[in-house]
This record gives structure tokens, C-alpha cells and sequence, in this order.
């Protein structure tokens, strides 16, 4: 069983996977499921609701857009310019996502 401290970093590294996914998908929008199978094969095991909470902090810390799309009744993401920014190094460190240090 995981300590606090374990879920909670956990949680800050999978938040950089979901930018990196969002990022991967461009120039079209990523769908909240796709995401989250993204997160299961790099082992974190997130509910909908879980990636949906993570999406919503994303979208708070400016670095994603969210809508609905009534149509496919899905959740679709897409960077901001600031996640843009975020995920190519070209801004500083957020609290709360544990982006990896910049390869040289």
C-alpha cells in the first residue's frame, strides 16, 4: 500500500504524463479515455473520475483547455500556449507536476 507521500508523487509525475500525452496528440485534441489508457500502460491506474480531476488541475494551472464534446459525449484536451511552453522546458517549474529535469 502506498504512503501519502508516495500517492502524492505518483500523482505529480502523472500529471506530467498527461501534458506529454496531450502534447503527443497535437495538432488534434486528446479524448479523456485515450488518456487514461495512456496512464495505465505507463502503470498508473486512474479511475475517469481521477483523470477528469486531473485535467481539471491542469486546466487551473493554465496549461490545458477542456470541453465537452456532445457528440462522442467525451472530454477532449488540448494544450494552452503556456502547456506548450511548459512541456518544451521554456518556462519555469509548476508545484504539484513533477516535470523531469530537461535532457541536455
Amino acid at each position: 500500500m502506498l504512503t501519502d507521500r508516495a500517492r502524492d508523487t505518483d500523482r505529480d509525475r502523472s500529471y506530467w504524463y498527461l501534458l506529454k500525452a496531450i502534447d503527443a496528440s497535437r495538432p488534434v485534441a486528446a479524448k479523456a479515455s485515450v488518456l487514461r489508457k495512456v496512464l495505465e500502460a505507463a502503470t498508473y491506474r486512474f479511475t475517469d473520475l481521477e483523470v477528469l480531476r486531473a485535467i481539471d488541475f491542469l486546466e487551473k494551472a493554465g496549461l490545458v483547455t477542456k470541453a465537452e464534446n456532445e457528440e462522442i459525449e467525451e472530454v477532449i484536451v488540448e494544450l494552452t500556449a503556456d502547456g506548450i511552453r511548459f512541456v518544451n522546458y521554456s518556462m519555469p517549474s509548476i508545484a504539484g507536476i513533477d516535470r523531469p529535469p530537461r535532457r541536455s
